[in-house]
């Protein structure tokens, strides 16, 4: 951790769900905890986001497959999300459907 938290700073604005119509919810860190990530040359261990669903977003996750993409400069990952996950999310994105 020692080596990676100095090169992942700001990475917490470089996560992002990127949806089957070509749309993206962008990672935003959670107001509280927002100040405890933006040291100039370190990054926090725990990171607390949020991502900012519009109605029109959720329905896009609903009817197609999505990905969770980090793209920092230090570290680019994407990762496939299973059927089960996307549920789960919805579960908690549109609690009163579900």
């Amino acid at each position: 951790m020692h080596e990676w938290l100095p090169r992942l700073v700001g990475i917490e604005h470089h996560v992002a769900f990127v949806l089957a119509d070509g749309s993206e919810v962008r990672s935003i860190p959670e107001a509280g905890h927002a100040s405890q990530l933006t040291r100039a040359s370190v990054t926090s261990a725990v990171h607390y986001l949020q991502f900012p669903f519009s109605e029109h977003q959720i329905e896009a996750l609903a009817s197609g497959s999505a990905r969770l993409v980090v793209d920092h400069p230090a570290y680019r990952e994407t990762m496939h999300l299973s059927i089960e996950t996307i549920r789960e999310l919805l579960g908690d994105l549109r609690p009163d459907r579900f």
